[in-house]
């Protein structure tokens, strides 16, 4: 997909949800640009992996939950 949306959010031990901000990321080791401070655009090719390193407002581990959205 040429266009897909990456989002992460963090959980609460209530299960509540918030968006991680996203200071900055990079896919594949390039640096891509962070959208609303918590998503950022992918491309996605079926049978290829993806390394995402992104530096985050959180100061410690976190469930998290993330998102793909696809645009087809």
């Amino acid at each position: 997909e040429k266009k897909a949306t990456f989002e992460l959010f963090a959980l609460d031990e209530g299960g509540n949800k918030y968006p991680v901000k996203i200071f900055s990321c990079l896919v594949n080791g390039q640096e891509v640009e962070v959208k609303d401070n918590y998503r950022i655009n992918l491309v996605l090719v079926h049978g290829s992996k993806i390394k995402i390193e992104m530096v985050t407002d959180q100061k410690q581990l976190f469930s998290g939950e993330v998102k793909v959205y696809a645009y087809r």
